[in-house]
């Protein structure tokens, strides 16, 4: 089997045409691993998302209000800050 350099090497040669069609082909192939790997995410945030609700709603967890969560997370980064500089 050849390798990646003697494959590039020989694709090279090929009329500007043909290189043309062998990198969409070659791209077209990287576009499906993605779209594969995007199903896989959305499937995996889905299930996230469904924890979260189900821990919300059986109030398993508390939300805190999101101005007062950075505010709090403001707080927290400064103090560490404060401490790093003494």
């Amino acid at each position: 089997m050849a390798t990646r350099a003697q494959l590039v090497e020989a694709l090279l040669e090929f009329p500007a045409p043909d290189r043309a069609e062998a990198a969409r082909t070659l791209l077209e192939s990287l576009d499906r691993e993605d779209a594969d790997d995007s199903v896989n995410v959305d499937a995996a945030w889905r299930g996230e998302i469904a924890r979260r609700v189900q821990e919300v709603e059986s109030g398993a967890v508390e939300l805190e209000d999101g101005p007062a969560a950075l505010s709090r997370l403001r707080d927290h980064a400064r103090a560490r800050l404060e401490r790093r500089r003494s």
